[in-house]
């Protein structure tokens, strides 16, 4: 039975399998290789998943999601119409809808991948990716950094002479820098750094904020009117971005409040107003040069990953700080996919792959709150330091403040702050411990962190009792009551059936271009709807097929010159 790799991204996802000694890319019901990474609820209660879901967007965005996977790990809900969905309930569904188009492709069930995750997920935030694959009906025991999978892609498909590799990995949501080591087949990983809230959509809504300031728009525009603007400035950065064009211009034209509003976007003036982008991109590379006593001259090949790397000003960014040694010959939006399906392969025992092999390293430091005396402010003590191989297990010992304590609150942080309050607080594990009057009590605390990027504490008190658990942050992540309950509420979803996902495209694409359309051209998308509407009910599979094709071309023509046919 196949295992597949899966990357569960922001903005997109895809899933993919190694296949006659090379990773293939599987095709969504639509054809596409990369599905969006949005969910939405129809108006008789149906869900749609991927390009269905992004058409209503526009259409209807009280009953839509996107972006969900910043949130991964938080007790955040998204309400669509009636229905209240937290992220890893939404990425569940898109997981669901990747795992059905992988066993249509193969005509096999599908029961287990391998996800990749940001190499700066906290340890919530891997847990609730691996809950949201549980959701799905999938068994995940590897999850794989984003920038790792890319660097595993490139080590094995390509047999290059360098073999220090920095991956800068910009997708919808995050930004992750690796650095890799690759040879005689292995891909060690050295030292990886990141920010978890910088990403494509960040750069596209600094364009918003720019339209609404410089139009004087002081009002909050409506849902509606904000998923306008938004895929507006999308189509606008795309546009002055585009690396196989001289940097140009793009008309921003939207009726907001009732009133049309205009301005110009130039390459100049987006790379002005996104300059903070690029000094908080420069942050994480120092980290890792740092990290590993490197400069920005001894790197062999420098690999861009995620779809945000497309634009101009990201690649002219690191050739200004690595020069020529900037790789752009990959796919940007499916590398981490392909090596996800890879390293698939790779546990499978696949016979292509059996000499190659993965390291991989902790990326934050993981410690606990300590103090040497009462009268102190506890202060953070590093146990697994960052960029340290795993697994890796490591023991210290403390022991008491006081003589007669009874139990003690092991507070567990990740950081690398010496002051507590500028760490994460993972979770606190409560540690009973012998009642000594007459002098304090030592206790060993183990932290043993997996190659999934999960960590376990375990303590020890001086009379041999265990205890020990497996981080539950704020309670933010799902209990196994919890998951239960939501596998319930999932197998009571009524979700869109595979064989009818092109069709309902195509009527969600319609009904938004009929949105965004006035006059002759509204009136036209109208006719061409209620055209395969027509079809749909004779139930014919050739006129169904025939209308569908000829509305397809007539929509792909409104698309591609906005409007004016």
């Amino acid at each position: 039975m196949a295992i597949i790799g899966i990357d569960l991204g922001t903005t997109n996802s895809l899933a993919a399998l190694w296949r006659n000694g090379e990773p293939t890319i599987i095709p969504n019901a639509n054809g596409g290789r990369l599905t969006p990474s949005v969910v939405s609820v129809d108006d008789d209660g149906t869900i749609l998943v991927g390009d269905a879901a992004k058409e209503r967007l526009i259409t209807s965005p009280d009953k839509t999601a996107s972006c969900f996977k910043r949130t991964m790990g938080q007790r955040r809900f998204y309400m669509l119409g009636d229905k209240a969905f937290n992220s890893v309930e939404l990425s569940s569904l898109i997981l669901k809808s990747l795992k059905t188009d992988a066993e249509k492709f193969l005509n096999e069930e599908i029961e287990e991948a391998v996800i990749s995750v940001p190499a700066y997920f906290n340890q919530n935030q891997r847990k609730a990716t691996k809950d949201a694959a549980k959701l799905a009906g999938l068994k995940v025991e590897r999850l794989v950094s984003e920038p790792t999978a890319a660097a595993l892609c490139h080590g094995v498909q390509n047999k290059d002479d360098f073999s220090t590799v920095m991956v800068l990995d910009l997708g919808g949501g995050t930004f992750d820098v690796s650095l890799l080591e690759l040879f005689d087949g292995v891909v060690d990983v050295k030292a990886v750094s990141g920010d978890n809230m910088l990403g494509g959509e960040d750069f596209t809504r600094q364009i918003a904020t720019w339209f609404l300031d410089e139009c004087g728009i002081k009002e909050n525009p409506t849902p509606e009117e904000l998923n306008r603007l938004v895929k507006l400035c999308e189509n606008a950065k795309r546009t002055v971005t585009d690396e196989d064009d001289q940097p140009g211009f793009f008309v921003m034209k939207i009726e907001i409040g009732g009133k049309e509003h205009k301005q110009v976007l130039t390459y100049e003036k987006f790379s002005e107003i996104c300059k903070s982008f690029m000094s908080r991109m420069i942050v994480p590379i120092k980290k890792v040069l740092r990290d590993t006593n490197m400069k920005a001259g001894d790197i062999d090949g420098v690999i861009l990953m995620g779809g945000a790397t497309r634009m101009k000003n990201v690649r002219d960014f690191a050739k200004d700080v690595f020069g020529e040694r900037v790789i752009t010959s990959y796919n940007p939006d499916e590398t981490v996919g392909l090596g996800a399906a890879i390293l698939a392969a790779m546990k499978a025992n696949d016979f292509d792959l059996q000499e190659t092999v993965l390291t991989d390293i902790c990326p934050f430091t993981l410690g606990i709150a300590a103090t040497m005396n009462a009268s102190e402010e506890p202060s953070f003590s590093p146990i697994i330091e960052r960029n340290s191989p795993v697994p890796i297990s490591i023991v210290k010992k403390y022991s008491t403040v006081v003589p007669g304590q009874t139990k003690v609150n092991v507070k567990v942080y990740q950081g690398e702050s010496f002051d507590l309050d500028k760490n994460l607080k993972l979770g606190v594990l409560e540690v009973p411990v012998p009642h000594n009057l007459s002098s304090t009590e030592e206790i060993s605390v183990r932290f043993t962190y997996d190659i999934n990027g999960l960590l376990e504490i375990e303590t020890t008190t001086s009379d041999g009792i265990k205890k020990s658990m497996m981080l539950n942050q704020n309670n933010a992540d799902l209990s196994e009551e919890e998951i239960a309950l939501a596998q319930k509420k999932m197998q009571s979803l009524k979700i869109l059936p595979w064989e009818e996902s092109v069709n309902k495209l195509l009527l969600e694409r319609g009904k938004r271009l009929f949105s965004e359309n006035l006059g002759e051209v509204r009136e036209k998308i109208a006719l061409a709807i209620e055209d395969f509407k027509k079809a749909l009910d004779s139930q014919n599979p050739d006129r169904i097929k025939t209308v569908r094709n000829a509305v397809k071309t007539f929509f792909d023509k409104i698309d591609d010159i906005g409007g004016e046919i």
